[in-house]
């Protein structure tokens, strides 16, 4: 598993978190894990594709950040 951080162009102003993994080590897909984390609780929103998924944090609030770090590691674990 790793990560980036993709800084935003002029027209956004926040950073974006892209995490992404080897398929050969992880048998899952991004729209799999997107899936999960949208009906799972807390209920997390996620874009991504292939073996990537993107974390916009722009409305996040303070806190929530552990929550969104909680659930991503509890299903990269599952895996």
């Amino acid at each position: 598993v790793t990560t980036e951080v993709r800084l935003p162009g002029r027209s956004n102003v926040a950073p974006v978190l892209q995490i992404s993994w080897d398929p050969l080590a992880l048998d899952l897909t991004a729209d799999t894990l997107i899936s999960r984390l949208s009906s799972g609780e807390p209920r997390i929103e996620v874009g991504g594709s292939g073996d990537t998924i993107s974390i916009m944090p722009y409305m996040m609030e303070l806190g929530e950040s552990t929550n969104v770090a909680t659930r991503i590691r509890e299903e990269l674990e599952t895996e």
